[in-house]
């Protein structure tokens, strides 16, 4: 049926899984929007022509002021808003150069894997943070990619 949710294309939006060489995650708390004071693993939008590595470069330097580098994708989350389908590739990333500064979020943490499955976490987030806090995940070995489809929240 036209405008179903279903023939609707996905939006696609990045993630940035940025582990330290001490094993610790980089996760962000929104300053503002619909989930205001939830954790995050910094990202954004893939616009027009960027592909997911390209966009998720550009994010980091837009909301940390940070370089990285993109590595594997971990993760591929299915989420809707307001009945808009999106489609969140979270790839694990690491610092290439420049000072962390949370530049739209009200404050940035480095936390172990085994914490993020706790935090106040976006929906779109929580399925990563679980699949990092997971026994199979070790850090340098990038696990199989994963579908996550059962995040139907509203973001």
């Amino acid at each position: 049926m036209p405008g179903s949710v279903a023939l609707r294309r996905r939006q696609q939006v990045v993630a940035a899984i940025i582990q330290r060489d001490d094993g610790l995650i980089l996760v962000a708390q929104r300053n503002s929007g619909l989930h205001q004071g939830k954790w995050e693993f910094p990202g954004g939008k893939v616009e027009l022509g960027e592909t997911p590595q390209v966009a998720l470069v550009r994010e980091i330097d837009e909301e940390l002021g940070v370089e990285i580098v993109v590595g594997e994708m971990l993760a591929q989350v299915e989420f809707s808003v307001a009945g808009a389908p999106y489609l969140l590739l979270a790839y694990l990333a690491r610092h290439r150069h420049g000072e962390y500064r949370p530049v739209v979020h009200g404050r940035i943490e480095w936390l172990l894997p085994t914490m993020l499955p706790g935090l106040d976490l976006t929906p779109a987030d929580l399925p990563i943070a679980v699949l990092l806090a997971s026994p199979e995940y070790d850090a340098g070995r990038v696990p199989a990619i994963l579908s996550v489809n059962d995040c139907s929240e509203v973001v």
